[in-house]
């Protein structure tokens, strides 16, 4: 299918407590996106509507974002978030699928294809957060314990407003941009950014990316400040380093002109990407 063909509105569905945005298509091909701590499942509507029909595409509100139900607990660990989710692709009676993390939401995959080998069966992950390893019942790292200070202090518009413009590469060339990350940043609530704050904390990306056994695609932003290229690239390597099984593989792929929100940024050049990396079948 061309990537210039036209896809279907978007749509809403509710499993489990969880609010799901649905670019309809085949429901045995479906793709789950989960966003970062400043986004919501509308943060990929740009990309859902560039990415070639075919797959059923369903991007979350994560536990306390938009109408999805909070976690009960206050401190929770990306594995958390990971149960949520299967949760509702369980009630939705979604098995095997592709899913698609981006920062934050790159933890949440991360975990979910930990938690059960077969489940997830193309991992891809962009500009992803690495988390900071922290235990459980740990202080904060410091810059995690200022930020929820800041949230907290100046509310989330503020948070937004002063944030929004490092997510983007040269936010001044690109206005639209920039507003619609504030936009999603400043609907974040406290109830939502704190246990987020906490999973960041907590989350190992280098350590769990031993653990998963089905291909994996990196898509970074060349300019991303947020989460910077050596990083990533010390992801790339840990990802090589796996054990070896068939159908194993993994790529990194650069997007120029663009920061954090690389799905954003440039959405065609990464709806094109993923639509090549799912292209075999589910």
């Amino acid at each position: 299918m061309s990537p210039m063909t036209a896809s279907p509105a978007l749509g809403s569905i509710h499993a489990a407590g969880i609010d799901f945005l649905v670019r309809p298509g085949d429901a045995g091909a479906t793709i789950v996106l989960l966003h970062g701590i400043g986004g919501r499942a509308s943060s990929f509507a740009p990309l859902m509507a560039r990415w070639p029909h075919g797959p059923r595409l369903l991007a979350w509100d994560a536990p306390g974002y938009g109408g999805s139900r909070p976690l009960a607990e206050a401190t929770p660990a990306p594995s958390a978030y990971a149960a949520a989710l299967a949760a509702a692709l369980d009630s939705l009676h979604v098995g095997a699928c592709g899913v698609v993390g981006q920062s934050l939401g790159a933890l949440f995959a991360g975990a979910l294809a930990s938690r059960v080998h077969n489940r997830v069966v193309r991992l891809a992950l962009m500009c992803p957060a690495l988390g900071y390893g922290a235990k459980a019942g740990a202080a904060l790292p410091d810059g995690l314990a200022q930020r929820l200070a800041d949230h907290g202090r100046e509310g989330p518009e503020a948070f937004a407003a002063a944030r929004a413009g490092r997510l983007v590469h040269e936010p001044a060339r690109k206005p639209e941009v920039v507003a619609a990350v504030r936009e999603t940043m400043a609907a974040v609530s406290a109830p939502a950014h704190a246990p987020a704050v906490h999973a960041l904390a907590q989350g190992d990306l280098l350590g769990s990316a031993a653990t998963w056994r089905s291909p994996v695609l990196i898509v970074a932003g060349a300019d991303d400040a947020v989460t910077p290229l050596a990083g990533t690239q010390k992801l790339f390597a840990a990802l090589r380093a796996r054990p070896r099984e068939p159908g194993v593989s993994e790529a990194l792929h650069i997007v120029g002109d663009a920061g954090h929100v690389v799905y954003l940024e440039q959405p065609a050049a990464v709806a094109a990407t993923m639509a090549a990396f799912f292209g075999e079948p589910l």
